[in-house]
């Protein structure tokens, strides 16, 4: 699938130990996916997420990445490498586009059932997508590096089972949209490998949803809060379950910040 002006990228790994490991990283442009030798870096493009833009990139140019990791008491850095699956183009349309979806449940169980949310951003706007114009495929690998590898080689995930063949491995989402003009893919991956148990019975009571307060619009003293849908009785509470909330952005959601103001700024 094409890689269009607008669409976000990110820079995936293991989860770093930050007590004693750090991330550096760069985005360049190639002019073909093994372009390393002549690879012009991207001003300012140093963080884990880059979102491709026209002037930066041109249309037939390759994107990728590079991330050093640095580890306290080793003074040479350990260097990855990895290039978009295609070069960049416009979209039909002249719109810029990008396509994100989050893999629902976060933790998941041998009997959960997958679903996502997605977003597609249309010239820096999130717009609502029509079910019809979406399609999806699941896959599960045993392991992240299998990402640099054809969607071929992964195994198919036949989502209307139970989930215990797929134990110790990552759920991959593929991702189309087709409005009749323009197609755009994306790839995403679980945050955890598939569990090896059913889910825990108590989830089902506790609350799931979360709400802020103002919420139209939000401000950075907003106060966030858990509340329950429906059938859920128990709430958070010394006696029962604690509950950390995470503040990502759509424009980097690889990089969470401690609180609203944070992540304003």
């Amino acid at each position: 699938m094409p890689l269009y002006i607008g669409q976000q990228l990110s820079a995936l790994h293991r989860d770093i130990d930050t007590a004693t490991e750090s991330i550096n990283y760069q985005w360049y442009t190639l002019s073909d996916p093994s372009g390393w030798e002549d690879k012009q870096s991207i001003l300012g493009a140093t963080g884990p997420d880059y979102t491709v833009r026209a002037q930066d990139v041109n249309a037939g140019d390759w994107v990728g990445v590079e991330a050093s990791l640095l580890i306290t008491g080793n003074p040479i850095p350990y260097v990855a490498q990895a290039v978009s699956a295609m070069a960049a183009m416009e979209a039909t349309s002249g719109d810029e586009l990008s396509l994100r979806a989050t893999i629902t449940p976060i933790e998941i169980y041998t009997d959960s059932v997958l679903g996502y949310h997605a977003v597609l951003s249309r010239n820096g706007a999130s717009e609502l997508l029509d079910p019809n114009t979406l399609t999806e495929t699941w896959y599960a690998i045993d392991d992240l590096s299998q990402l640099t590898q054809s969607s071929a080689t992964w195994a198919l995930l036949d989502t209307s089972n139970s989930l215990e063949n797929y134990q110790g491995q990552y759920v991959v989402l593929e991702l189309n949209y087709d409005d009749g003009v323009d197609i755009v893919s994306a790839t995403h991956i679980s945050a955890t490998v598939v569990q090896n148990t059913p889910t825990p019975g108590d989830f089902a009571q506790w609350f799931s949803l979360i709400g802020l307060d103002p919420n139209n619009p939000a401000i950075v003293d907003s106060n966030v809060y858990l509340t329950d849908n429906i059938g859920e009785t128990v709430a958070p509470s010394a006696t029962t379950y604690g509950v950390d909330y995470s503040y990502i952005s759509n424009m980097a959601p690889s990089v969470s910040y401690r609180n609203l103001e944070a992540l304003v700024n």
